[in-house]
């Protein structure tokens, strides 16, 4: 998060008419996001300077003033933002491009029956002087979906791998898949690390077979759960391809099929979908809720999208390696909403200073492109006595806004 505020900084430096970001913020957390979102904000309104922006998050081609679809190196569709509002991006890309994988893993991936799966007690780790974790504690219960939140840096990446092995608790301890020590059940476990891990110069096969022979799995079997894997996955046609020529997408699919090949009972994601597209983060979620609701395997799995976040059944929210928040999404956003108000939007002309000026009056505060949400025990109208506003509205809240509420507020 640091690195990417540093570089929009530098492209800053020099007060260019005219700002291209690719991506910028593909990878960060949801405050940092909201950071450089408020920044740009200042770039046009305040500045009065041009930005031209890519982006794969959807709630980000709504904080535009206009956007084109781009797909296959052609320009889809072309409009203000006020049109895409009244049609879900999800939506719209379906109907441009009709793209569908479809779910059925048929591969010999099946729950294991200890419950729970995964147990990590007082968990706390150091690197040199640097606290990454601290008594870290909860149970995950077979077969659920469990998903790990936090902004960069909070200690998600770090608590996987101590669960898969890779790195020993300093403190506390961790059990997984009836009381084993991570470190013992390589074949009860698929991991699928934050940084792809697949051998770029490898095809695809090549790399299947590489990642099903470390597991042992028998010759015969391995050809068959691979020719499957490719069909279930969408990825025929890709097979002599080498991994390094795909798109980031189908890197993901394949990277997934490889940590599920061996059917492990558990399963380990790291950030599996940052800057894929929409649909191809669909795709993956339906492979995951298929694994858990079919097959009975537990699944952790960390998320930057907070509304992927929602089809979990319980979420953990971490802050500088700490629990802050642990429940239900539905629970998580009850709280929220008992502690901070009910939450409202409204439609701006002038966006940058109507947010200074209602995070001015201490409350939490949310761009959403010419729109800002905030939250409110009292009349809202009062609220906004100063403010000029063109629409006001009741909206939901979500768990993007627990997100802000439980960090951003706090800190």
């Amino acid at each position: 998060g640091m690195r990417q505020k540093l570089a929009l900084a530098c492209s800053l430096l020099h007060f260019p008419d005219l700002v291209i970001l690719d991506e910028p913020t593909t990878g960060l957390d949801p405050v940092s996001r909201r950071e450089i979102w408020k920044l740009l904000l200042r770039v046009t309104h305040v500045e009065g300077k041009t930005v031209l922006l890519s982006t794969s998050y959807t709630d980000e081609a709504e904080r535009g003033t206009s956007f084109s679809f781009i797909y296959d190196g052609k320009v889809l569709r072309s409009s203000e933002v006020d049109e895409l509002r009244r049609e879900s991006v999800k939506d719209m890309l379906k109907a441009e491009i009709g793209r569908k994988v479809p779910v059925n893993v048929s591969l010999d991936v099946t729950g294991g029956s200890e419950d729970p799966a995964v147990v990590v007690d007082r968990v706390s780790k150091w690197f040199g002087g640097f606290k990454a974790l601290e008594e870290v504690s909860f149970e995950v219960r077979r077969g659920e979906v469990f998903g790990l939140l936090g902004p960069n840096g909070a200690g998600k990446t770090t608590l996987i791998k101590i669960l898969v092995g890779l790195y020993e608790p300093s403190e506390g301890r961790v059990l997984v898949a009836g009381g084993r020590d991570p470190r013992e059940i390589k074949r009860r476990i698929g991991y699928m690390s934050q940084k792809f891990s697949l051998y770029p110069d490898l095809t695809v096969k090549e790399n299947l077979f590489l990642r099903g022979s470390s597991y042992g799995i028998p010759w015969k079997e391995m050809v068959s759960r691979i020719e499957s894997g490719l069909r279930m996955f969408g990825l025929e046609g890709f097979e002599s391809t080498p991994v390094g020529e795909l798109p980031l997408g189908v890197k993901q699919r394949v990277a997934l099929l490889s940590s599920i090949l061996h059917g492990p009972p558990i399963l380990f994601l790291d950030e599996p979908t940052s800057g894929v597209d929409p649909l191809e983060r669909e795709f993956f979620w339906d492979v995951i809720r298929f694994l858990s609701r079919e097959r009975g395997v537990t699944v952790v799995v960390s998320t930057h999208h907070l509304d992927e976040a929602e089809n979990c059944d319980r979420v953990c929210l971490l802050s500088r390696g700490r629990i802050v928040a642990l429940d239900t999404p539905e629970r998580l956003k009850r709280k929220t909403e008992e502690e901070e108000g009910r939450a409202y939007e409204i439609l701006l002309t002038d966006p940058y200073r109507s947010l200074e000026m209602l995070e001015e009056k201490g409350l939490t505060v949310v761009p959403r492109g010419r729109r800002l949400k905030f939250f409110t025990k009292g009349d809202p109208e009062e609220v906004l006595r100063d403010v000029e506003f063109r629409e006001l509205r009741e909206t939901e809240v979500d768990l993007e806004d627990v997100f802000f509420c439980k960090l951003v507020k706090k800190d």
